[in-house]
This record gives C-alpha cells, structure tokens and sequence, in this order.
C-alpha cells in the first residue's frame, strides 16, 4: 500500500513538473517571436556608422566636379591619387589624412554605383579576411569590371575611411589571381 503511494506521489509531482516545464518553454517561445520582431539588420548596423562616402566627396570635390570623373580615377591607386588630391587646386588647406579620406571616398564610388553606400557600409562591418574573401569572390564574379589588383584598393579605402589600422603593405595578403 504504502509503495503505491509514494508510486503515486511520485507520479503526480512528475505530471506537475511536466505541465510547469510546458508553460515555461511556450513562455520562452513568445519572448524569442518578440525578439525576431526587433531584429536589427546589418544594413542597419552599417548606418549606425556610415563611411560618409557622398559626404565627403560633397564637401571637398562636387561643386567643381562629376561622379563620372571620380569613377574614372578609380583605377590609379590610393598612393597617387592622394598625392594627386593634394596636389589639386585649393588642397593647401587638406593634410595628408584629410587627402587619403578624400581618396577612399573616390575610390569607393565606383562600388556605390551599383551597390550603394549601405552595402559598402555592410561589407565594412565585416573583418579584413572576410572582405578579402568577399571582394575575391567579386573578382571572380565581375570581371573585368573589377579586377585582382583593386581588391587591394578598395580595402585600403574602406580601412582609411574607417580609420582602422593598415598592414604594411608587404603585411598585406595578396588578391588571388
């Protein structure tokens, strides 16, 4: 008598915890459906940082000159094409710094043509390998609209707009061929 008892108790207390552990998982499952109502996107993220691409080209280059013109300087490279900047009419005012943004801001422009500055702002979000890889996977994609060498280009652009910190170039990895 008594082991039906405790046979019973026991299975009574296992039938509480069962319903108990029930209601706290459909607990747990509304808050998680309230969560994925809030969920933030990266290109959300990305705005809460932008690189300031038009912003800077705004400031510094548009009341003289056109897109099309920062387009076609995007294949020289960030080195001449600061000095460039630097060298152009009413740059005295521009240190080095402020001439290298410029400069990332224009090489950037020929990927904000066709993607937009939110997604550039979403591959900054990502580590320097996995934009390696990403623009890589570009090359392969698009060419010749991008090619193997400007995979550098474009990193060293969204780093300086950034304002990380650069590899030495001989730290760089090179693009795959």
């Amino acid at each position: 008598m008594l082991a039906k008892v405790v046979f019973g108790t026991v299975l009574l207390l296992t039938l509480v915890l069962a319903v108990m552990q029930t209601a706290e998982m459909k607990r747990l499952a509304r808050r998680v459906e309230d969560l994925s109502k809030d969920r933030v996107a990266r290109s959300d993220i990305a705005m809460l940082h932008p690189l300031r691409i038009g912003v800077t080209l705004e400031r510094h280059c548009t009341s003289c000159h056109s897109d099309r013109k920062f387009k076609e300087a995007y294949g020289v490279g960030p080195a001449p094409l600061t000095d460039a900047v630097l060298r152009h009419p009413g740059s005295e005012r521009l240190d080095r710094a402020q001439a290298e943004r410029i400069s990332a801001a224009m090489i950037l422009t020929r990927c904000t043509a066709c993607h937009g500055e939110e997604v550039v702002g979403e591959l900054a979000l990502r580590s320097r390998q996995a934009r390696l890889a990403y623009l890589r996977h570009k090359v392969r994609e698009v060419r010749p609209l991008f090619e193997t060498h400007e995979v550098r280009h474009v990193l060293w652009a969204i780093e300086t707009l950034l304002d990380e910190p650069r590899l030495n170039e001989a730290e760089a990895p090179e693009p795959a061929k």
